[in-house]
């Protein structure tokens, strides 16, 4: 019976080639269009979240009444470090830049420069393929670059002990670690990872801005319950900047949900 109806169907179809074509060409067009629709809907949905515990990591942000964001003073995150025992790891990551080099005899601006503190990969999945990453960003003599970098201008991966000059600093950093290819669908792409540059130490200056903030909590938390512990925290150590509030989102969240950026791209 199949076989009689295969039968029927294809000779049904040589009657009517041009039928036959247009039904074919809709149906590829419309499966075509399924799978890149759902491939599409996936990768958004998926942003940010390819680090196991993003459920449980938070950007941490001071919002001012004008409507701004900036980072979180260096104050607040020692307090943080020091009175919430359920943040696991911690660290600043400043806003993405780009850094000029030279290639070839001419200059080239490269994106996706960051300042990062040492933490930052045991806040987030981000992982080196050489180097150790407990180690890669202890001194302000460290650098660590993308493959892609290590391949365009050293034409070699593994570049750890290398040194790295932009156009700008002959003297150069040391490179101490070589990322892993970062997904696709991640906020940061980093080319180059540095540390935040070592500040004095200034009484006047304990709840200035410094870098975004981001955690590893041992539990996923309400936001705006965490925000108003993180104010309850500063108030009671000497914050007294009015017109401030302390915003926390979700990082797995941040891609659809948040209104700020905050990367090179």
């Amino acid at each position: 019976m199949f076989k009689n109806l295969i039968s029927t169907t294809l000779r049904s179809l040589k009657k009517s080639p041009s039928f036959t074509i247009v039904n074919v060409l809709g149906l590829s067009v419309g499966i075509a269009a399924f799978v890149l629709i759902t491939v599409f809907v996936r990768d958004e949905y998926t942003y940010d979240k390819f680090h196991k515990n993003h459920e449980r990591i938070y950007r941490g942000m001071t919002k001012y009444e004008q409507g701004f964001v900036m980072g979180v003073a260096d104050k607040l995150i020692d307090l943080m470090k020091q009175d919430l025992p359920e943040v696991e790891a911690l660290a600043r990551l400043n806003f993405g830049s780009t850094v000029v080099m030279n290639y070839n005899g001419e200059k080239v601006f490269e994106p996706e420069v960051y300042n990062a503190d040492p933490q930052v990969f045991e806040v987030f999945d981000f992982s080196l393929k050489y180097g150790d990453e407990a180690e890669a960003l202890r001194t302000q003599n460290a650098v660590v670059i993308s493959s892609y970098m290590a391949m365009k201008y050293f034409g070699k991966e593994d570049v750890v002990g290398e040194i790295f000059k932009t156009a700008n600093d002959d003297k150069g950093k040391i490179i101490t670690g070589v990322l892993n290819e970062i997904p696709g669908n991640s906020r940061f792409k980093f080319n180059v990872l540095m540390p935040h540059p070592e500040k004095v130490a200034n009484p006047n200056d304990l709840w200035e801005a410094s870098g975004l903030m981001y955690f590893l909590l041992t539990n996923p938390v309400n936001e705006d319950e965490f925000s108003a512990r993180l104010m309850d925290l500063a108030e009671k150590n000497g914050y007294e900047q009015k017109g401030t509030t302390f915003m926390v989102e979700n990082y797995g969240e941040l891609y659809l949900n948040s209104t700020w950026s905050f990367t090179a791209s």
